[in-house]
């Protein structure tokens, strides 16, 4: 977390130079939002990314950096493919829909950074 906390703070600084302002997006997970059984270490993981961007959010405020977190229901990917039929796995398969890596992207793209 201290690299992505420098990392971050050196590419903001050098977007705040050159286009006065920009938008930190970090991807978490519904697994941020709640405690999920059997996958303990990534939804801890996700809870920190949703922690950390909300409080970034409050420290940046008034600098022209803008912090956003997702917290998208499960998306398609190879990892969702191996909790299937997973023990403990059922909160995971309740959503309604899956979303694909390019539905996060679009909104990303068509509803975060307009």
């Amino acid at each position: 977390m201290a690299a992505c906390e420098h990392m971050l703070r050196q590419t903001a600084s050098d977007a705040l130079t050159k286009a006065r302002g920009c938008h930190v997006i970090n991807i978490s997970s519904v697994a941020g939002l709640l405690s999920v059984p059997g996958i303990a270490l990534y939804s801890s993981s996700k809870h920190a990314v949703r922690s950390y961007t909300r409080a970034l959010a409050v420290e940046l405020k008034g600098t022209g950096v803008h912090a956003t977190v997702l917290c998208p229901a499960p998306v398609t990917t190879p990892m969702l493919n191996e909790m299937e039929g997973k023990r403990d796995a059922d909160i995971i398969f309740a959503a309604e829909s899956l979303f694909s890596p390019e539905d996060i992207a679009t909104a990303i793209t068509d509803d975060i950074m307009v």
